[in-house]
C-alpha cells in the first residue's frame, strides 16, 4: 500500500515538473517567432546616406545669422553631401540662407558632424517657432523645430507737441520684461528720413535694459508734416527694429478754395490758425503752383497782407489775384506763409 501512494506521489510531481517545462518551451518558442518577424524591421541599417540635426542655435545678440549642426550618424552606411539648409517659418514661407559657411555642398564622412553658419535676418520671426531643413544628395534629409529668442520692442509713445516746440518729438521706447536680452538702440528715422545721431538728445547709441522704457527726445522740424500721418522707425545693433505711426497736429490750415469760372482772374481761400497753434502768426504772403509752371505769389485785397492771424480765429474769404484761365484744368498747389516760418498748402484741380 505504501509502494503504490509513493507511484502516485511520484506520477503528480512528475506531472507538474512536464506542465511547466512545456509552459517555458511555449513562452520561449513565442518569442522567438515574434522577433524572427519585427526584429528585421526594427533594426534595419538604412541604405541610403541619411543625417540628422543635432542642435540649431540663434543668438539674440545678432538677427543676422542662426548656426545648424548637422551629423552623419556611424551607422549611416556612407558619407554623404550636404546640399542645402533653410529655415521654414510659420507663414509657411521657406527662406533660403544668403550665405553658408563652410559653403554647399559640403561632405560629412561616417561619424562626422558639421556646424553651419547660415546668413538670414530672422529679427521679425523673434519668438516664432522656426523649423529648420537640410537636404542632402542621394539620402533623407532631416528637420528640426526650434524657438527664436523673443525681443519684445516696441515705440509705447509717440508724441507731437506744437505748443512746445515743431522742432522736436518724443518717443519712448520699450523693451519688454520677457526679452532674451538688451538692446543697443542705433538709428531713428522718421518717414525715412535718419535722424542724425547729435540731433537725439540722450546720444546714440543707446543701451536698453530687459523691462526698461526710455524716452526719446528728437530734434527735428515737422512744419511740413502738420496733420500727416508720419511713420518713426527704430533700429537696433541686434537687428531688432520698431515701428509706429501718428498724425501730426495741425495747426495753420487752408481750407477749401474757390474758383469761379465767371472770375478766373482770381480765386478765394480762408486761412486757420487752428486752436492747437504753437502761437499767434501773421500771413505775410500766398503763393500757387500749378504742374508744369513755376511758382507765382499772388497779390491781394480784402485783405491786404501781412494780416495778423491769432490762435483759434481764421482769415475769411481771402482774395488773391491770379489769372488761371490758361491753366484750367490742372492740379494745382496754394501755399499760405507766415513771418513766424509756418506754411499751409492745399492741393486741388482747377475747373475745366
Amino acid at each position: 500500500m505504501r509502494l503504490i501512494r509513493n507511484t502516485r506521489g511520484i506520477s503528480r510531481l512528475l506531472l507538474i515538473v512536464l506542465l511547466l517545462v512545456a509552459f517555458v518551451l511555449g513562452v520561449v518558442l513565442s518569442y522567438v517567432w515574434t522577433m524572427s518577424y519585427y526584429a528585421p524591421l526594427e533594426f534595419q541599417l538604412p541604405t541610403k546616406g541619411t543625417v540628422s540635426i543635432e542642435r540649431v542655435q540663434f543668438s539674440p545678440q545678432d538677427t543676422s545669422r542662426f548656426n545648424v549642426t548637422i551629423l552623419n550618424p556611424s551607422f549611416s552606411p556612407s558619407s554623404v553631401s550636404v546640399k542645402r539648409v533653410a529655415a521654414l517659418t510659420t507663414d509657411q514661407v521657406v527662406h533660403y540662407p544668403s550665405q553658408v559657411t563652410p559653403s554647399l555642398p559640403h561632405p560629412l564622412a561616417l561619424g562626422e558632424s558639421q556646424t553651419f553658419d547660415c546668413d538670414w535676418d530672422w529679427a521679425r520671426y523673434t519668438g516664432q517657432a522656426i523649423t529648420v531643413l537640410a537636404w542632402v544628395q542621394d539620402g533623407s534629409g532631416p528637420t528640426l523645430e526650434v524657438e527664436t529668442p523673443f525681443v519684445g520692442l516696441v515705440i509705447s509713445k509717440f508724441e507731437f507737441d506744437s505748443a512746445i516746440s515743431v522742432d522736436r518729438f518724443n518717443l519712448t521706447i520699450q523693451n519688454s520684461e520677457s526679452s532674451a536680452t538688451h538692446v543697443n538702440i542705433t538709428s531713428i528715422s522718421i518717414d525715412s528720413i535718419l535722424i542724425s545721431s547729435e540731433k537725439v538728445v540722450q546720444g546714440l547709441p543707446y543701451a536698453v535694459a530687459m523691462s526698461e522704457s526710455v524716452k526719446f527726445t528728437c530734434l527735428f522740424n515737422w512744419t511740413d508734416y502738420q496733420g500727416e500721418s508720419v511713420t518713426v522707425v527704430v533700429r537696433t545693433l541686434q537687428g531688432y527694429r520698431a515701428e509706429r505711426t501718428e498724425r501730426t497736429p495741425h495747426w495753420l490750415r487752408i481750407t477749401e478754395p474757390v474758383f469761379n469760372v465767371t472770375y478766373s482772374d482770381h480765386f478765394n481761400i480762408t486761412i486757420w490758425n487752428t486752436a492747437t497753434s504753437l502761437s499767434n502768426v501773421t500771413v505775410t504772403q500766398v503763393s500757387v503752383a500749378a504742374e508744369g509752371e513755376p511758382t507765382y505769389t499772388v497779390a491781394m485785397t480784402a485783405p491786404s497782407l501781412p494780416q495778423p492771424l491769432p490762435k483759434n480765429s481764421t482769415i475769411q474769404q481771402l482774395k488773391c489775384y491770379w489769372n488761371w484761365n490758361a491753366s484750367k484744368g490742372k492740379r494745382v498747389t496754394i501755399t499760405a506763409s507766415t513771418s513766424e516760418g509756418f506754411t499751409a498748402s492745399y492741393s486741388t484741380v482747377l475747373p475745366a
